[in-house]
């Protein structure tokens, strides 16, 4: 079992970060291609390993950064990602730049809004990492068919999703 929101999982090798320093965040910000600047939409995000950590030392772990830098990559520590928390989460949603930000953009699809929950709630809910890995088991089980809503977020529910079906 990890240690909640101390180990995660590497989104490129899928091998375990053994800890906050050994890991790293990155996403896309989108660029406007008028303007040649970034724009507030992010997308892509992910959990990788640091490159001193990472199992492939040559090139790492990185998906957008590598040799040639993908335009509107970006990145923090995991260490740090985890000590901003929910204040991160929310200069994501609404960095604040704009009073006059506009919320119904059709570029935003569902898809990319659950990515971006899905990555946040590795991030902050113990056991949320883990637990992810085995939630279309438990759903073909019907552990967990009948949880909607908050439920699927519960720590206490994750926990025993994961003592359930990590140990097959």
């Amino acid at each position: 079992m990890l240690i909640p929101l101390k180990q995660f999982y590497c989104d490129t090798c899928g091998q375990i970060i053994e800890s906050p320093n050994e890991g790293y965040t990155e996403w896309k910000r989108e660029v406007n291609l008028d303007t040649n600047e970034m724009t507030a939409f992010c997308s892509g995000f992910k959990i990788i390993h640091n490159k001193p950590y990472s199992p492939n030392p040559d090139k790492g772990c990185s998906q957008y950064l590598h040799d040639e830098i993908i335009e509107g990559s970006m990145s923090k520590s995991l260490e740090r990602m985890l000590s901003l928390g929910l204040i991160s989460l929310l200069s994501f949603l609404d960095d604040g730049k704009s009073k006059q930000r506009q919320y119904n953009d059709p570029e935003i699809s569902a898809r990319e809004m659950r990515d971006f929950v899905a990555f946040f709630s590795r991030l902050i809910i113990p056991y949320y990492e883990e637990a992810r890995k085995y939630f279309l088991k438990a759903e073909t089980e019907l552990f967990y068919r009948e949880l909607g809503g908050e439920e699927i977020y519960d720590p206490s529910i994750l926990e025993k999703i994961v003592q359930k079906f990590s140990i097959r």
